[in-house]
């Protein structure tokens, strides 16, 4: 769904560096950018590398929940070009993709690789 539905990418990039940087560490947007479309396992190693001293899961759930309080504070950042349900029957759409364009007949779908903690919360 990230990348195709919606875009939490800069929510990612914008929890790495704080992170690196908690080590004594830097990081620039370019390492971050380098990033992108990788594994959270990879990525969390990178950031080991760059001096972040925490284990692999404690890395990755650490940061999947500054991107989940970031989606809870800013909202879902939905791509451009999706079709929302106001734009097919009036109503405005739901912040929940699960109930989106119920109402113009299409059922809810998706599928990730995400962990069950992405899909899930």
């Amino acid at each position: 769904m990230d990348g195709t539905l919606v875009d939490t990418e800069p929510y990612w990039i914008a929890a790495e560096a704080p992170l690196v940087e908690r080590f004594g560490g830097t990081w620039t947007h370019e390492q971050s950018l380098q990033m992108v479309g990788m594994g959270l396992d990879d990525a969390a190693r990178i950031l080991q590398d760059a001096g972040v001293r925490m284990p692999v899961p404690e890395i990755i759930d650490l940061l999947t929940s500054e991107v989940m309080a970031q989606l809870r504070t800013d909202g879902v950042p939905f791509r451009p070009g999706r079709r929302s349900c106001s734009s097919v029957c009036g109503r405005p759409a739901s912040r929940r993709p699960s109930s989106r364009c119920r109402c113009a007949g299409w059922p809810p779908r998706s599928s990730t690789s995400s962990s069950s903690r992405h899909s899930t919360s």
